[in-house]
């Protein structure tokens, strides 16, 4: 089209172009019209989702590191418990059998992994909550004086470390952290895996998320998953035939997609002590009497911006978050709970 002078307006459409009009589809007319901005926008929603682009193997890897300790200087605490009177240990240390110690009968569990967080996005089949992670696993058994004792009679050093919490997921769509191990000489009580993202869970086939290692593994943290058969709420760490026990499993986070199921996980019981019930509320600490793991939080709400229930310390683990049809109300992974080793000494 041309002015009656003979010159092209700017924005009229020259020869030929009338007939390119005609044969576009109406996706390269969207972006045409919209100068990509659609797809920018897109670009930027994903990027906002994603977790930094880690593989499958990379978040694998982040989920199961175990390997940290609490290194802070805290003081050995006495405490009566119905199994004796106890050196409880909440942080690493190095210590030596009391004067006239035969044995020492030792409980140990390792620190909760935190939840994952829930994933929002504008199309409702992509809201997914974030898993619950495991909690930690409980080991007992007894060290005879002969390993506490050098031949002279001198105390051996004997050292302790406690696994350090695993925090919840703070970024969207992302995995939370590991729990860390607790050791006593060589012997481990696992911490909890952490919470991993729903994506993570449909590309591995995983059914649960695993507790830490012990005599009484930790108990397993819920999955966002499309498997059937999955369980919706978390796993409890109990025994059948004592008073022992690690720490209860994180509950899923509720979910908005359709195509998943859309209810929060409960969290799993840890020794005694039940997990959380309700969305976001947390696990139940154990009596100081009692020497278990506590309780793991439960899956977290959907489209509040809420942080999804904490595990019990020692050993509970942490909700994962609900999902969110926006940048700012999916839910946060709730935080594991540090581990612990207690030592009860033993006289003639």
């Amino acid at each position: 089209m041309t002015a009656p002078d003979g010159s092209i307006p700017e924005g009229s459409l020259g020869r030929g172009l009338f007939r390119a009009r005609q044969l576009e589809t109406e996706e390269q007319a969207k972006a045409r019209l919209t100068n990509g901005a659609l797809g920018k926008w897109q670009g930027a929603q994903n990027k906002f989702k994603s977790d930094d682009g880690k593989s499958l193997s990379q978040q694998l890897g982040t989920i199961t590191d175990h390997s940290r300790t609490i290194g802070r200087i805290e003081a050995e605490l006495a405490q009566l418990t119905l199994f004796g009177n106890a050196r409880t240990f909440t942080a690493d240390t190095v210590i030596t059998a009391s004067p006239g110690t035969v044995s020492w009968d030792v409980i140990m569990i390792g620190a909760g992994g935190g939840g994952a967080s829930g994933r929002w996005d504008l199309n409702g089949s992509g809201r997914l909550g974030g898993c619950g992670a495991g909690g930690g696993g409980e080991n007992h058994f007894t060290i005879p004086g002969s390993m506490l004792f050098n031949p002279d009679g001198s105390p051996i050093p004997i050292q302790i470390r406690v696994g350090e919490f695993g925090e919840g997921a703070k970024s969207t769509n992302s995995p939370g952290q590991a729990g860390g191990s607790s050791w006593v000489l060589d012997m481990e009580a696992g911490g909890g895996v952490a919470g991993p993202t729903a994506d993570f869970a449909y590309q591995s086939a995983w059914t649960t998320v695993p507790g830490g290692t012990g005599m009484i593994p930790g108990g397993f943290g819920s999955l966002v998953s499309l498997t059937n058969g999955v369980p919706i709420n978390a796993g409890s760490s109990v025994s059948a035939y004592d008073l022992h026990g690690g720490g209860g499993g994180g509950g899923r986070g509720a979910t908005h997609s359709a195509s998943y199921p859309t209810t929060h996980g409960m969290g799993g019981q840890g020794g005694i002590s039940p997990g959380g019930t309700t969305q976001n509320s947390p696990g139940k600490v154990p009596s100081q009497l009692v020497p278990t793991g506590g309780g793991g939080g439960a899956g977290g709400s959907m489209d509040q911006g809420s942080t999804a229930g904490a595990g019990a310390f020692p050993g509970g683990a942490g909700g994962g978050g609900g999902s969110g049809s926006g940048p700012n109300n999916w839910g946060r992974g709730g935080n594991g709970a540090a581990g612990i080793v207690r030592v009860m000494e033993r006289f003639s």
